[in-house]
């Protein structure tokens, strides 16, 4: 099963259309930044960075507490395989695995990058404040702790939720 096989039947209203599109407008204007990561950390060429970001995007929308958990949804669930661009025959990544390629996203700023680009577009603030998702900033920045980047720079993501220092 291709993964347009699995948009198709993902409603043409769903929010996460909306967020896709919007985050791979992001990732497009970051292609100078994921070529670079994915040259010093170690992406395979089959999983390059934008799927991993993707992947801790949805994590974080859908406040999944664990990688592990975050790995069974994708696993098991089209939609999130559809979102992350994940293959259906494609296995899905060992827990190692993705902690590595994270944390080579956060080390790099590249993640912190993205979610700062990603979630202070309007109109994926209001999508995440809605009834579907019942998000606000508190909780999605409980789910992306780990994204701050490592180096104590404070600007990007966590000043856009105030949380710098």
């Amino acid at each position: 099963m291709k993964l347009s096989v699995i948009l198709s039947t993902v409603p043409t209203k769903h929010p996460l259309r909306v967020i896709r599109t919007m985050s791979d407008d992001v990732l497009d204007q970051m292609s100078a930044d994921l070529k670079t990561v994915m040259k010093n950390g170690g992406f395979p060429s089959t999983s390059p960075p934008k799927i991993y970001l993707r992947a801790m995007l949805i994590g974080a929308i859908y406040s999944i507490k664990t990688e592990r958990q975050l790995l069974d949804h994708i696993n098991f669930n089209l939609l999130f395989r559809w979102f992350v661009g994940l293959p259906v025959e494609s296995d899905i990544w060992t827990e190692e695995d993705f902690a590595d390629r994270r944390a080579a996203l956060i080390e790099s700023g590249v993640a912190d990058l993205f979610f700062s680009r990603t979630l202070s577009q309007p109109r994926i603030s209001r999508i995440l404040g809605s009834e579907h998702f019942l998000l606000d900033e508190d909780t999605i920045s409980a789910c992306l702790s780990g994204f701050i980047p490592l180096n104590g720079n404070t600007e990007g993501f966590a000043a856009l939720l105030g949380q710098a220092s």
